[in-house]
């Protein structure tokens, strides 16, 4: 259902309500970034429809850093385009276009 809901409010498909129903299926559950744990509450889970991966954690870190996309990919043992595609992912479920926006987002998200 939480899948459903998260593909609804990308659409614009009744997101007052989706807003209203989000804060049912995200409780309290961990997230992890490279070597950390750290949990995420209610109002940082349902401010993001789509949690980021496990993955786009370690490149969203990764990017707060000077590090380059070729860089960040050796860093993490994944292709330029992996990489790259990570990255957009990021900017998309953040709703962002470019890195430092990325990183304000993350910061106020508490995600880094």
């Amino acid at each position: 259902m939480l899948n459903l809901l998260q593909v609804a409010a990308r659409r614009d498909i009744h997101t007052a309500n989706i807003h209203k129903l989000l804060p049912a299926f995200t409780t309290a559950k961990p997230s992890f970034g490279p070597g950390i744990l750290k949990t995420v509450s209610k109002g940082q889970a349902s401010a993001l429809l789509d949690p980021l991966s496990e993955r786009e954690l370690q490149v969203l870190h990764l990017l707060e850093s000077s590090l380059t996309s070729v860089e960040i990919g050796r860093e993490l043992y994944i292709s330029q385009n992996t990489t790259r595609t990570h990255i957009r992912n990021i900017y998309s479920k953040l709703g962002v276009h470019g890195r430092i926006e990325a990183i304000q987002k993350a910061k106020e998200l508490e995600l880094i």
